[in-house]
């Protein structure tokens, strides 16, 4: 195993003198920009692991990267976050995704600023990670821990999220229980890893039921209610499905509208089990039979693990899979005997 750089030999190599190093990375005023570059420039290249600062008064200071909060999943994540915070003297800073950004949060640079900013921990929120980014966030000797990571990560990141593929199972099953066999899957990409679990737990459940899986029935999107109105589409098809599977609560919402609008009944017409259980499951009509998955106790277990690591000196929690739970309500019903077409079936 290499030894770890020292500060001594990231001034050698900028060429300047420990303490002017050190200045540097206790953000001193009294240094110069040339100074700064060519100091952050040595232990980027050198690989030099920042040691964390305690912060004032011994708060811990966490930032959240979100992608967006504009959905049903993350106020209730986020609301973990906060109160885990306020029970582990911890502060929450929250950043939000700008698309149009030259320097997105997953990038080496946007880390480093943020830890001279005072981030001394990171927990990102269905965002993009790579190996770069792991990379400079233990360079920085920084915690970072991702909650329901939307692409494939690289192996050592620490990650929270649920049961997904149980989850998708038992959303699968039970609609066969029902007598459904034309079941969609719609909502989500799999190359994201909830998304791609969900997507899994469906396909698994369909095999062990000797049930063929038709790929148009397998609808790909980014968990929007936007998404669950396009898959309106299927109901068009010559074979609809009589059931659909979305990937989120907000999918399920979407299709909802969808089927209002072409005057499809749930679940006399067609069954929907959704995704969360967050926000407006039981506002809708019928309510949303869903799988919930426990938002508030993700976002505890991020941030929890993020403050024990700084605090014990010790790598963050191994990965984190938290129990689903199907909840069955009102929009989940026995399979027609007739197909789906936004007309009145035979007499």
């Amino acid at each position: 195993m290499s030894r770890r750089v020292t500060l001594n030999q990231v001034a050698l190599h900028a060429g300047v003198s420990q303490s002017s190093a050190s200045k540097v990375f206790n953000d001193r005023a009294d240094v110069g920009p040339e100074t700064i570059r060519k100091v952050r420039q040595s232990a980027l290249e050198l690989g030099y692991r920042v040691p964390s600062r305690k912060a004032p008064s011994g708060k811990v200071p966490v930032w959240v990267v979100v992608d967006s909060i504009n959905n049903l999943y993350a106020p209730e994540v986020l609301s973990g976050m906060l109160l885990e915070a306020t029970a582990g003297n911890a502060t929450i800073t929250i950043c939000q995704v700008d698309s149009a950004s030259p320097n997105p949060p997953w990038t080496k640079k946007w880390l480093v600023d943020a830890h001279r900013s005072g981030a001394q921990a990171f927990v990102f929120l269905t965002t993009v990670i790579d190996a770069k980014t792991l990379a400079a966030a233990n360079q920085l000797d920084t915690p970072l821990v991702v909650v329901d990571p939307v692409n494939r990560v690289p192996d050592g990141v620490v990650t929270v999220g649920a049961t997904n593929f149980r989850g998708g199972h038992d959303a699968v099953d039970h609609l066969i229980s029902l007598g459904h066999r034309r079941i969609a899957y719609v909502g989500a990409k799999s190359e994201s890893t909830p998304g791609g679990d969900r997507l899994a737990g469906y396909l698994d459940a369909l095999r062990r039921a000797s049930l063929d899986v038709d790929p148009r029935l397998i609808v790909p999107g980014r968990f929007t209610s936007e998404d669950g109105h396009a898959a309106a589409q299927l109901l068009k098809l010559p074979d609809p499905p009589t059931a659909v599977f979305a990937a989120s609560d907000s999918v399920a919402f979407g299709f909802y509208d969808a089927c209002h609008e072409l005057g499809v009944r749930i679940p006399e017409d067609i069954s929907v089990v959704g995704f969360d259980d967050g926000l407006g499951g039981e506002l809708v009509w019928p309510h949303l039979t869903t799988v919930r998955q426990p938002l508030v106790e993700m976002g505890r277990h991020a941030v929890r693990s993020c403050i024990s690591a700084l605090r014990s000196g010790r790598p963050a929690a191994p990965p984190m899979e938290l129990s689903t739970t199907l909840v069955v309500r009102g929009s989940t019903g026995p399979a027609p005997q007739h197909a789906v077409s936004g007309e009145e079936p035979p007499p």
